[in-house]
């Protein structure tokens, strides 16, 4: 491939940013400002003419919007939006990893190993493994700033019962989702 191709390439691969993106900053601009009671956004089709962008454009900024919890639509009523939550932080519904998030708001934070250990069983635990053996407690302390900011735990089963369990016929049984305890200051 020659220089020049290459360079095109590269134009091509750093151009600006789009046009939904642009609307949905656009929007989120909007949004901040709206008072409470008056949170309805206007139609698709008023928000391209105002705007002077197609209905395309104006779909792909709401559904980041809308992903962003910025916004909820409801069929039939419209578009609302939750000027609010630009006020929030450490927003987890916006990230799958608590470092990740940590991370962007405070620097990179420190994990440890808060304990591990034997639990008593709930009753779904007890239907889908059985109770041969105790589940498996345990849990993080995330620290950032040096102070502690999440503690998520999580119950696993012991390794006999989760192999029991695999070689069922049915997968029924939800993977298990980690309580979140904010640590106070």
């Amino acid at each position: 491939m020659k220089i020049k191709e290459e360079r095109k390439l590269m134009e091509k691969l750093n151009r600006g940013r789009t046009l939904s993106e642009k609307a949905y900053d656009a929007l989120c601009n909007v949004i901040r400002k709206m008072a409470p009671g008056n949170n309805r956004l206007p139609s698709e089709d008023d928000l391209a003419n105002n705007m002077g962008v197609s209905r395309a454009t104006i779909r792909e900024a709401l559904k980041h919007l809308m992903l962003d919890g910025v916004t909820t639509t409801i069929h039939g009523k419209g578009t609302f939006a939750h000027p609010s939550v630009f006020e929030i932080e450490n927003r987890i519904d916006l990230y799958s990893d608590f470092y990740m998030m940590l991370t962007e708001h405070f620097g990179p934070p420190t994990v440890v190993n808060d304990w591990l250990g034997e639990t008593e069983p709930s009753e779904l635990y007890i239907e889908n493994f059985g109770n041969t053996r105790k589940p498996i407690s345990t849990g993080w302390l995330y620290i950032a700033e040096e102070r502690p900011h999440l503690r998520p735990v999580r119950n696993l089963p012991g390794l006999c019962d989760a192999r029991n369990y695999r070689r069922r016929k049915h997968y029924e049984f939800a993977t298990a989702q980690p309580e979140i305890h904010e640590c106070a200051d």
